[in-house]
């Protein structure tokens, strides 16, 4: 796995979880304190104090335009982090440290530390009340790790949303004395100040501690430290996909993509059949289809013909079900070799904008910059209108349909663009179109499509194919024959995940850009870490589209007559890498957009087979995967760990391989090394999994709608061995 030496994980411990320093030097005082400003080495914490973009992003001192650089990566954020910790940094004398308080102080009439929800007025940008207390040890605990207080969360945040960190006095050091106020925030609160830096920092507190104090009763003389920060969005992005669906459907009888869009990378201004079924064949029969299936290897077909063979039932399944091709076209926004100039390239480059950042043009109306004005006249959009679209949250989707105007407007302040990055995001969260694709599908059916009463839609796991469906194929069709009280007809849907299969192989005529057990990173691509997280997003995208597709071959014909019009169920099980995009898709595909469009992306049932959250430690320690990642992480961040690999490999107990590298000869190094490693891991672990939030189903998975039958399940070990 190259992870480049770019990959300079310290730079992810200096700008966020470095541990000493600040704005007090407490030189002559003995007593405690908490870092405010985000002075000396303490870097960044997810703080309203922490700089942004003029985009709205996040904004680091260490950041490059390099994306394989993790702090680069986290600083197209919009916001931090919905799962890992929020760290406070104390300041103190040498040998003092600040202990995580128990679950007992927190029980007292005064906790050491609070973490709060806020209601947040978008139009004055501040908080105007508290939503909600998070508990300590339900939502929430502490612990204390390399000299900083970390609030861990026990659930994610909610994303795009704010809170407010809030310290007391209670909060006491390894001496048993109460931390004061740092300097830098008593002198703050106590004074306006002469600059108007100065006076907004001493209101900022000011209205931290009013909202506390009509929360909690608690008085000001109390508090030692607040803070509020802005989550990252969550599926503001795969809503934005949706809702571009379903304006192509209404503005489009072509289904012209270029109708939002206006044309692709290619400069292509026609791209007519989007979300349509095309090209299906007449079916070829089960068996001899699978003996052709060049993308599942030999010894699988032979396999899977031979159990069919041996029962008879599936024997005669086999022989009444029809395996038909064809293509489904369908919107991309990745990057393509071709498009890029070679894989290498196409690899590093994420989803991007298709407009200027919102947050941008927001703050152009409110300067009254009359540039930025008369783009968005030229462009025909109201920017009275925009503006109050702006502030009002609720109004998203209006908002999207007038920020589509701007598809390839170029907004300008003083002759530059205002925005030069558009980063993907809830400022800016419709991707730009690369292509429209014709993706390979496979449809299994024992009866004829048009008598077809439920459709699966199969989402395989990571480094699987669509092939591999045909495991599963005939188990599901013969159940439906045996359905109560009435039989059904079932049809299996498959498509390939990106760069899995056909895809991975159709995009260079090369297996480099195939994603399989020996070469996973096409795919999970954590070298950068905003292409890992939109390979997720593209395989969402995906999904929504072929559930669209099959929708309107339904009710309209297109592509093919799937069903009876208007009387078509459709499912959804996703297998490993296809549970955890498809806890996305059925989050993001049944909620409420318009009746119209409704019907054409509802699952009517969801089965997700062994899902997971948390993406980026989830692979760290996954026995298959993890080794990989851990030793080009370790490998590429330290070239001592890496000639000492060199010269230890002849010694493996197997092969040289990463699983000797974290198995063998990482235990074997001394405590200093190891600690580093940890600590290294433990960087870019956080790094990861923030970049990685907004396409986890650990966040998205809250928005499945109660009502939908969903069915779920976890498998222990892997049946030659058992898991801890």
């Amino acid at each position: 796995m190259d992870m480049k030496k770019k990959l300079i994980f310290v730079a992810v411990a200096t700008a966020l979880l470095s541990a000493c320093g600040g704005g007090d030097d407490n030189k002559g005082d003995t007593s405690s304190s908490l870092d405010y400003l985000l002075t000396g080495s303490t870097g960044l914490r997810a703080s309203v104090l922490a700089p942004r973009d003029g985009d709205g992003t996040l904004k680091f001192s260490t950041e490059t335009t390099d994306l394989s650089n993790p702090v680069s990566a986290l600083s197209t954020l919009d916001g931090w982090s919905t799962t890992q910790p929020v760290t406070l940094v104390p300041i103190g004398v040498e040998g003092v440290s600040v202990p995580a308080p128990s679950g007992a102080d927190f029980a007292a009439a005064v906790a050491p530390l609070y973490l709060f929800e806020l209601d947040f007025d978008s139009s004055t940008m501040a908080p105007k009340g508290i939503k909600k207390q998070l508990v300590y040890g339900s939502d929430f605990v502490v612990a204390e790790s390399g000299g900083k207080l970390a609030l861990v969360p026990l659930k994610p945040f909610n994303p795009s949303s704010y809170y407010m960190t809030v310290a007391t006095s209670t909060l006491k050091d390894s001496r048993g004395s109460a931390l004061r106020a740092g300097d830098d925030y008593a002198n703050l609160r106590a004074n306006a100040g002469s600059s108007a830096t100065e006076q907004k920092l001493h209101n900022l507190i000011a209205l931290q501690e009013g909202l506390f104090l009509q929360k909690t009763g608690i008085t000001s003389d109390k508090v030692i430290f607040s803070d509020w920060f802005a989550t990252q969005s969550g599926a503001d992005v795969l809503t934005a996909v949706k809702g571009a669906a379903a304006s192509i459907l209404a503005n489009s009888a072509t289904l012209d993509a270029a109708a939002l869009w206006k044309q692709d990378a290619s400069g292509n201004t026609s791209l007519p059949g989007t979300y349509t079924i095309n090209q299906i064949d007449g079916g070829t029969a089960f068996l001899t289809k699978l003996a052709g299936e060049t993308f599942l290897p030999q010894a699988s077909r032979d396999q899977l013909a031979q159990v069919i063979g041996a029962d008879p039932t599936l024997s005669g399944l086999a022989a009444a079900t029809k395996v038909y091709s064809g293509t489904v076209r369908l919107p991309y926004f990745l990057s393509t070799p071709a498009l890029a100039g070679s894989w290498d390239k196409a690899k590093g480059q994420s989803w991007h904008g298709a407009v200027d950042s919102l947050y941008a043009i927001a703050n152009a109306l409110k300067a009254g910059d009359k540039e930025v004005i008369d783009g968005l006249v030229g462009a025909g959009v109201n920017p009275a209108e925009l503006a109050e679209l702006l502030a009002d949250p609720g109004r998203s989707a209006e908002l999207l349909a007038e920020a589509s105007k701007l598809i390839g407007v170029t907004l300008t302040s003083g002759g530059k663009p205002i925005d030069t990055q558009h980063n993907i995001g809830r400022f800016n969260p419709l991707p730009a179109l690369s292509e429209v694709q014709s993706v390979p599908m496979r449809i299994f059916a024992a009866a004829p499509l048009s008598a077809v009463t439920d459709v699966i839609i199969y989402q395989h796991g990571v480094t699987s194919v669509k092939e591999n469906a045909y495991a599963l194929a005939l188990s599901q069709i013969g159940a439906g024959l045996q359905a109560l009280p009435s039989a059904k007809n079932v049809a299996i849907v498959v498509i390939d995940h990106p760069l899995h299969g056909e895809r991975g192989y159709a995009l260079s005529g090369s297996m480099d850009t195939v994603t399989t057990s020996s070469n996973p990173t096409p795919y999970l691509n954590l070298s950068y870490l905003t292409v890992a997280r939109d390979n997720l997003k593209q395989s969402v995208a995906d999904l929504l589209g072929l559930r669209l597709a099959v929708g309107l071959a339904n009710g309209k014909g297109l592509g093919t007559q799937i069903g009876t019009q208007g009387n078509l169920k459709v499912h959804f099980l996703g297998h490993s890498l296809g549970a955890i995009t498809g806890t996305n898709l059925l989050a993001v595909a049944n909620a409420e957009l318009n009746p119209q469009v409704d019907p054409l992306f509802k699952f009517d049932t969801g089965g997700l087979a062994m899902p997971g959250g948390g993406i980026a430690p989830l692979l760290l320690n996954s026995p298959t995967f993890g080794p990989t990642i851990q030793y080009g992480i370790l490998t590429s961040s330290s070239a001592a760990l890496k000639d000492g690999f060199a010269a230890y490999a002849p010694s493996c107990q197997k092969a040289p391989d990463p699983a000797c590298f974290v198995n063998e000869f990482l235990p074997k190094q001394d405590a200093a090394t190891r600690a580093a490693a940890t600590s290294t891991l433990a960087s870019y672990s956080f790094a990861a999994q923030s970049v990685l939030d907004s396409a986890d189903p650990i966040n998205l998975g809250a928005g499945i709608k109660s009502d939908l039958k969903l069915f779920a399940t976890e498998i222990v070990g892997d049946g030659a061995r058992l898991a801890p």
